[in-house]
């Protein structure tokens, strides 16, 4: 086995923030209901549906007569799906347009309650805090700007993080949020957000440190002609996505769009894909904590997926898969995805992890021994791309 000292994280790429997906409405995976004022006869109202890949929240929150006071509308997610780890990320964003400049919104995560005598309400619960969009833009919230001491008659805010950390939102919570709200409140007018994504940012390519020791285990990519390898377009429904791909100096190169499947209105997917797994075998990869990709990406695309199929043939719908992000400078980029990232059960649609949260989806390390398949993805977003794939191998990573 080789062994190298992981360093000069920025020349690899390692070290670039990246954000993390909680949210796509061009390829949605959570469930999401409407929800209006029920206390004290509330009479705010709202509606939300998902068109043309954007999530429309509209409404208006007016007072609730007893309290002559403003109420509240929001949409929420309602189901076990559970969210990826964000705990190493440093804030909270909702790309979105806000075509009526209502200013009552809030943005909440998770269900916790507020500390005793931090001034949370009865109903209060979740980390919230409130959000700016004019026009069109990414609007952004610091993990430290969320509270779960709010009002329950207002959304206010009584108690700031930077006041009392009891209740700062916490890396455990982060690691999966399990709710998340929006709100129009505590401010009559009407509401009309067009939300396009929500998401986590300032989060680190790769956990690993500069001063990691990295012990290659194996390879299942080289592209030396060890296997083969073919590029798969999205052919289900009249998919129209395209690609080219040549294997060139021991280096896989493809380009291509990513396009809209007219029957779905979604993205479709290409995949770089080795062949069949009955006639071929991988090296035993057993041992690695980590996937190890090297590539170069010379346009900025947000759907890198990769995946590795072990103990069954169906890799389209039943291998592991993760997630990834590239700074996409044309500079070669090294990516370590810990197996703890990955998933066996996600959406056919979007590529995207519909693990319920009670349930490890994750690979066992004897099933490391038995990889199939291997699929680099261009998946769930719509888009050009062009990679170089350099490598792909498992690799033990230890702090």
């Amino acid at each position: 086995m080789k062994i190298t000292a992981l360093a000069l994280l920025s020349a690899s790429g390692l070290a670039a923030a990246a954000d993390i997906t909680l949210e796509d409405f061009s390829a949605p995976v959570h469930s999401w209901r409407q929800v209006n004022d029920p206390v004290m006869g509330g009479q705010s109202t709202g509606t939300f549906e998902i068109v043309d890949g954007v999530g429309v929240f509209d409404g208006e929150v007016v007072d609730v007569p007893s309290l002559s006071a403003p109420g509240f509308i929001k949409v929420q997610t309602q189901d076990s799906v559970a969210y990826p780890d964000i705990s190493a990320c440093t804030m909270l964003g909702i790309q979105s347009k806000n075509l009526d400049e209502y200013t009552g919104y809030r943005l909440s995560v998770g269900n916790e309650r507020p500390p005793v005598g931090t001034g949370g309400g009865f109903f209060t619960a979740g980390h919230k805090a409130p959000f700016t969009v004019d026009g069109s833009n990414t609007a952004t919230i610091p993990f430290e700007a969320l509270s779960t001491a709010w009002s329950d008659a207002t959304g206010d805010i009584i108690t700031e993080c930077a006041d009392d950390e009891r209740v700062c939102i916490t890396a455990e919570i982060l690691q999966n949020i399990g709710r998340i709200e929006v709100w129009g409140e505590g401010r009559g007018g009407a509401v009309h957000l067009e939300i396009e994504k929500i998401f986590a940012s300032g989060c680190p390519e790769s956990t690993v440190s500069a001063t990691a020791v990295v012990t290659e285990v194996g390879t299942l990519a080289n592209f030396d002609g060890a296997h083969s390898w073919y590029a798969l377009n999205d052919p289900v429904m009249g998919g129209q996505s395209t690609s080219n791909l040549e294997i060139v100096g021991n280096e896989a190169i493809m380009n291509g769009t990513v396009a809209i499947v007219p029957a779905l209105s979604a993205p479709g997917f290409v995949v770089l894909q080795s062949s069949n797994g009955a006639t071929e075998e991988f090296e035993n990869l057993s041992g690695s904590s980590h996937l190890e990709i090297k590539v170069r990406s010379f346009v900025d695309y947000p759907g890198f997926k990769i995946s590795v199929a072990a103990d069954t043939f169906n890799w389209q719908f039943a291998s592991f898969k993760a997630n990834f992000d590239l700074v996409s400078n044309g500079e070669l980029e090294t990516v370590m995805i810990p197996w703890s990232a990955f998933s066996n059960e996600w959406n056919g649609a979007t590529g995207e992890s519909t693990c319920p949260a009670d349930k490890d989806c994750t690979p066992a390390d004897d099933q490391l021994d038995r990889i199939s398949n291997v699929g680099f993805w261009l998946e769930g977003s719509e888009g050009d791309f062009e990679v170089e794939v350099v490598s792909i191998k498992g690799v033990l990573v230890v702090e």
